[in-house]
């Protein structure tokens, strides 16, 4: 695990270097200072050259790091258990980690207190986490797996429902004539190639915008879903097969109806809640950083950082909701206000 936790994070590791593996440190810095103690042992003025020269050391140098980071990342993930290759396996995937990173900018909401910090550790690496109740509510036994996934408390609608405001409000700026939850059409006699295509009345996605991939007319629907790589039955399953599996089933109950009677195209926004996304996710990030960018006049570079930072904060708050939540009956009225009401009606 010392080996695991020195590798950086998007080695799935946490980036606390182990000050034994640093003993070519020295060597480095005398290769990139060397052409200017060169020129100070030959009291020659003109340094021009050097900035260039040390560049090309620094990137050098960088890459010899990273190739040595990866085959040391292969060699120390060969020796793990399969729970946590498949967790590391998680960590690595693009934007899983940025939580890690990130500057903890409070305006930003890139904070998290102590609790959630370590709970968000145990969640990264599958570990079991402190303090936990052994039954859940609901009656089945608690586990993370559960807790992640169980309706009662309205957590994982509370998870899915913070990914769809960020995505509307992010939108919104880029975009034109931007609905959440939009209903669909009704079908009038319409008769769809594939039998899973639904037909019911009362459809709705969650957002429907203009002028996302395509000119200012060109409606565009989206579907967000996160789901549990790590649920009992997704564990034997490869998780690229995964991602894939949930936008095929998105795209069989929606596209063919968006695109024959909306006459308008269907994009699936598919996260898991470690913090990771499909292709065609991916794709969607890139383009809405791109317009993010162009609007805000920014690179392009700290856009989607960015746009990945807020992302994974959200997923992770909303998994440590779901963790410490507490899991009671929605809209309970309690007794003493029944009471009024009763004696509220008999006065009228």
């Amino acid at each position: 695990m010392r080996r695991l936790f020195a590798l950086p994070p998007r080695l799935g590791g946490l980036g606390i270097v182990d000050p034994h593996s640093l003993t070519c440190e020295l060597e480095y810095s005398k290769l990139i200072c060397a052409p200017l103690v060169n020129r100070i042992v030959q009291q020659e003025t003109n340094l021009d050259n050097v900035p260039t020269k040390q560049n090309s050391m620094k990137a050098s140098i960088r890459q010899q790091k990273h190739l040595a980071q990866k085959s040391h990342s292969e060699i120390t993930v060969n020796d793990l258990s399969v729970e946590l290759k498949r967790s590391v396996e998680l960590a690595c995937e693009k934007g899983a980690s940025c939580w890690l990173t990130a500057i903890p900018l409070e305006q930003h909401g890139f904070t998290l207190h102590k609790s959630a910090f370590r709970d968000a550790l145990c969640l990264r690496y599958g570990w079991h986490p402190s303090n936990l109740p052994d039954i859940c509510p609901c009656g089945s036994k608690f586990s993370v797996d559960h807790s992640l996934s169980c309706p009662t408390g309205g957590y994982p609608s509370i998870r899915h429902n913070e990914v769809r405001d960020l995505f509307t409000n992010l939108l919104t700026e880029v975009c034109h004539d931007v609905h959440k939850e939009p209903v669909l059409q009704p079908l009038n006699g319409e008769v769809f190639q594939k039998r899973c295509t639904t037909s019911d009345e009362n459809a709705r996605l969650d957002i429907a915008v203009s002028g996302f991939w395509g000119g200012h007319f060109q409606r565009t629907f989206f579907d967000v879903r996160v789901f549990n790589p790590n649920a009992s039955s997704y564990k034997s399953v490869q998780i690229p097969s995964l991602y894939k599996r949930q936008e095929q089933e998105k795209k069989r109950r929606y596209e063919e109806r968006i695109n024959n009677v909306e006459l308008s195209s269907f994009t699936p926004i598919i996260l898991a809640c470690t913090g990771g996304c499909s292709k065609l996710t991916s794709i969607f990030l890139k383009r809405l950083a791109s317009l993010l960018s162009e609007k805000h006049h920014t690179e392009y570079s700290t856009t989607i950082n960015w746009l990945r930072c807020r992302l994974s904060f959200a997923l992770l708050r909303a998994c440590v909701m779901c963790l410490r939540g507490c899991r009671s009956k929605l809209h309970r009225t309690s007794r003493d206000f029944n009471v009024l009401l009763e004696a509220a009606e008999s006065r009228l």
